[in-house]
């Protein structure tokens, strides 16, 4: 397939998964839920309801954001617009880098849940928006670097589709 061809399909697949990022909260909100729970039953009594999880006289409830929806669709926008990444390989970076974020999202719950138990709602509060404002995106962008590295990939999304287009 031509270049720009291909070029189209990985730009227009990317917009449309920014139209259909709800699919990632779809299939990652039950997952995220009940991997929170079950960890969470690990160490003490737990008891989900629905999408509130109560810990002691302590009561959670996950919302959309506590899923991290967009950042799986960022590390997916990423991918497909990296020039160079085939779809095996975009799928196989995809899934290690998926599992990464839902693994550190799980145990970033986990932190919360730690902290509030322990030392209070305060504290939760002021850790609960540092991770949320600046570690989430930072992570996602962290795990981008690891899998480049790990895939050998050496070429910088959109830049490198750019310098192409423009040198033909």
């Amino acid at each position: 397939m031509d270049y720009l061809k291909l070029l189209c399909i990985r730009y227009v697949s990317a917009f449309i998964l920014v139209i259909l990022s709800d699919l990632f909260t779809f299939i990652f909100f039950p997952l995220t839920i009940y991997a929170t729970y079950w960890l969470t039953s690990l160490f003490t009594f737990v008891v989900l309801s629905g999408t509130i999880l109560t810990v002691g006289a302590a009561s959670f409830e996950f919302i959309e954001a506590c899923v991290a929806p967009l950042a799986y669709v960022l590390l997916a926008i990423l991918i497909l617009v990296t020039k160079g990444v085939t779809f095996e390989k975009g799928s196989v970076m995809f899934l290690i880098g998926a599992l990464s974020i839902f693994i550190l999202n799980i145990l970033r719950i986990e932190l919360l849940l730690f902290v509030y138990l322990t030392f209070g709602k305060d504290l939760f509060n002021t850790i609960h928006l540092f991770i949320w404002a600046f570690v989430s995106s930072a992570f996602v962008v962290f795990v981008w670097l690891i899998l480049t590295f790990k895939f050998n990939i050496k070429t910088v999304p959109l830049y490198s589709d750019i310098t192409h287009i423009l040198r033909t």
